[in-house]
């Protein structure tokens, strides 16, 4: 992370632009920091993990997050007026953020909650004293129209760098 001014000049225009549109979109944000925010958190989880058709983790897995991370814990949940259209979820360590689960509600997608999300994120990372936001794993070969390469290029947008990703194998070493 850089300062926000660094960070904002070095954004993409169509990058300024969403979080612009989500700025006028007059989206809100609540912190993930008790049970109702947390459920709420959970519906639109679910409901993007079945979308994706991907196994989702239990509402427990999220409450002990919450509850045992709550020191070292951001959650947002955005909001269009009434309405939870995205949320984010991060934990941090030192100098460094761990995003870990970004959804949105594909039907608000126009009013560019995720990008609002990572926006906000960012901002309170640098407030925060981190010097670094893991996004999470990317398949930057991913092909184009794939929902792979569109998280890819999402991401990519936020002036990030690819790393290699280190695996481990307990038991017999396995072939490639």
């Amino acid at each position: 992370l850089k300062p926000e001014d660094v960070m904002w000049g070095g954004f993409h225009k169509h990058t300024r632009n969403d979080i612009r549109k989500a700025i006028k979109s007059e989206l809100k944000l609540r912190e993930i920091s008790n049970e109702k925010e947390l459920k709420k958190f959970y519906k639109i989880y679910s409901k993007s993990m079945k979308e994706f058709g991907t196994p989702q983790h239990s509402y427990k897995f999220f409450r002990n997050i919450l509850n045992i991370m709550k020191k070292r814990f951001i959650g947002l949940n955005c909001y269009n007026k009434k309405k939870m259209i995205g949320s984010l979820m991060m934990v941090y360590y030192n100098n460094c953020g761990y995003i870990l689960f970004n959804v949105s509600d594909a039907r608000y997608r126009d009013f560019r909650p995720n990008d609002f999300l990572y926006w906000e994120t960012i901002k309170w990372g640098i407030k925060n004293n981190l010097e670094y936001i893991d996004a999470g794993q990317v398949d930057a070969r991913a092909e184009r129209g794939s929902r792979a390469y569109n998280l890819f290029k999402f991401k990519e947008k936020w002036l990030g760098g690819i790393y290699p990703r280190s695996y481990f194998y307990l038991g017999e070493k396995r072939k490639n």
